[in-house]
């Protein structure tokens, strides 16, 4: 079965010619990257893509398979666009209405969260929204016992055993200078090209475990320099050139400079979560707002 990232990832290393350039034009990884294309090669039954040390070029199947893949991506986001179109022109005689009760992960950029709830709330004026900023595990708590009706989380192994999940983007975790540092030409770079560059703590991450057994393993212990309170923090102190730090590739912007990391291979799922079952305590109106808000920000990154 072919699944539409794939289609995505398959493009873009069909535009690039390199996996590498193309994992990042995805925000994933490179390892996430090649099994994507292994998957879609499998499910197609032909290789798209000779791959060798010094070059990875188009087979004549992949060639054959880029118009495919393009109609089919444009009839998957015109159909979602039309939903959308129509959930706007019914808005007045079938919106839906009621409270949002909205859980944010913490780490999830603000401009994320504003894009997706002033274009929702241009739809339905008349909604009102209630929102849950925290940790992956409290959102989780909240939803469990009934005190939030959605949440734009992880989407983990917890998230996926007990919760209805809608994936909406993949991205890896980067290491993030300023554009001005000397090093900001390095890609990738090494634990031990940052063993004396001051560093920015981020106690609140979802791999802070990992982060930190990374370097240990290693044996390199780079000189704290800040200890962040939140994401837009860190993404400041970087940019002023006070240290590095390591951030979801999201938190990208003019002035910073993402450089890869040999052997930190971490990514995140982030998407929609809900309760498996209608909750008897939300109300029916609330059951099509949840509905609607989900197709609403499927679309937005889908385009």
């Amino acid at each position: 079965m072919i699944e539409i990232y794939q289609l995505h990832y398959f493009l873009a290393t069909a535009e690039t010619q390199n996996f590498t350039k193309a994992a990042r034009q995805c925000q994933v990884t490179q390892p996430t990257l090649s099994a994507g294309i292994r998957k879609l090669e499998l499910a197609l039954g032909a290789r798209l893509f000779d791959r060798n040390a010094k070059s990875t070029t188009l087979t004549a199947a992949g060639q054959k398979f880029i118009p495919r893949a393009q109609t089919i991506l444009r009839q998957c986001q015109q159909a979602l666009h039309e939903l959308n179109t129509d959930a706007a022109d019914d808005k007045n005689t079938h919106e839906p209405g009621g409270t949002l009760r909205l859980g944010l992960l913490f780490t999830i950029p603000g401009n994320h969260a504003q894009k997706i709830l002033q274009g929702f709330s241009h739809l339905y004026p008349t909604l009102r929204v209630e929102l849950f900023d925290g940790h992956h595990r409290d959102i989780l708590t909240r939803i469990e016992n009934g005190g939030l009706d959605i949440a734009l989380t992880l989407i983990d192994n917890t998230a996926s055993a007990k919760f209805q999940c809608t994936p909406l983007y993949h991205e890896a975790y980067s290491l993030f200078l300023s554009a001005q540092h000397p090093r900001a030409a390095s890609d990738p770079m090494t634990a031990e090209d940052l063993v004396s560059e001051p560093a920015l703590l981020r106690p609140y991450c979802e791999i802070i475990n990992e982060t930190q057994r990374f370097f240990a393993d290693r044996q390199i212990t780079p000189p704290l320099a800040y200890r962040c309170t939140s994401d837009e923090r860190a993404a400041a102190m970087v940019l002023a050139g006070i240290g590095f730090a390591i951030m979801p590739h999201s938190y990208r912007q003019p002035g910073l400079k993402t450089v890869g990391l040999s052997g930190f291979n971490y990514s995140r799922q982030i998407g929609l979560i809900r309760p498996q079952r209608p909750q008897s305590r939300i109300p029916r109106a609330n059951e099509a707002l949840l509905g609607a808000f989900e197709h609403y920000t499927k679309a937005l990154y889908t385009k």
